[in-house]
């Protein structure tokens, strides 16, 4: 009874805000189907001054411990970000949330907290991700040792000891997007399919 009176309790400004993020409408997705001369270069230019994204996707992680898969929601806003990770059941597994200071872990209702958000999921789960790099990695433009192709794509990157490898890329509103990537290290596979962005700017 006490939750059914939660239910319907008028709607705070923070779940309204809930609300119309889970109707909000994906952003089509496109084929790149036509490269002129500099595309990637101007692409790349283009996708460092993004300051705000949101992706839903799946990822699938192999390591010594096991296999898992899960959907993921990542949001950046500026310098803080948020990824949370939700079964396929649609129960929360864990919501790492961080900005250049301090990085917080929710899982099963408890909270933990450090400076860095890889050290945090190194502790809680056992994990080497690599978090820290996130952003770059998912809109494409990763820093470090990179490899491209003859038109300027990048094909594959090594960061912070991982190497990321680059399958396919697709158009997002004049943003063109990995959508099938992989970030290994020696006793780490991460599988990552983008299937929604949200929100690009």
């Amino acid at each position: 009874m006490k939750r059914i009176k939660k239910l319907i309790l008028p709607l705070t400004a923070s779940a309204f805000a809930l609300l119309l993020a889970a109707c909000q409408s994906p952003i089509e997705q496109k084929e790149i189907s036509y490269i002129p001369d500099s595309y990637w270069t101007l692409m790349q230019d283009k996708l460092k001054t993004v300051k705000n994204l949101n992706l839903k996707g799946r990822i699938g992680i192999q390591n010594p411990q096991g296999r898992m898969s899960a959907n993921y929601i990542y949001n950046l806003k500026n310098e803080s970000y948020s990824l949370e990770l939700i079964s396929s059941l649609g129960s929360q597994i864990g919501k790492l949330t961080a900005d250049k200071d301090k990085a917080m872990l929710i899982v099963n209702g408890k909270v933990y907290t450090s400076h860095d958000g890889e050290a945090l999921i190194k502790e809680i789960y056992g994990l080497s991700l690599p978090v820290n790099n996130l952003k770059d990695i998912m809109l494409g433009i990763p820093q470090g040792m990179a490899l491209k192709d003859a038109s300027g794509k990048y094909q594959s990157a090594v960061i912070a000891g991982f190497l990321v490898e680059y399958q396919k890329f697709a158009d997002f509103n004049d943003y063109a997007l990995p959508t099938d990537y992989q970030i290994s290290n020696e006793d780490t596979l991460l599988k990552v399919r983008l299937n929604e962005v949200l929100t690009i700017n």
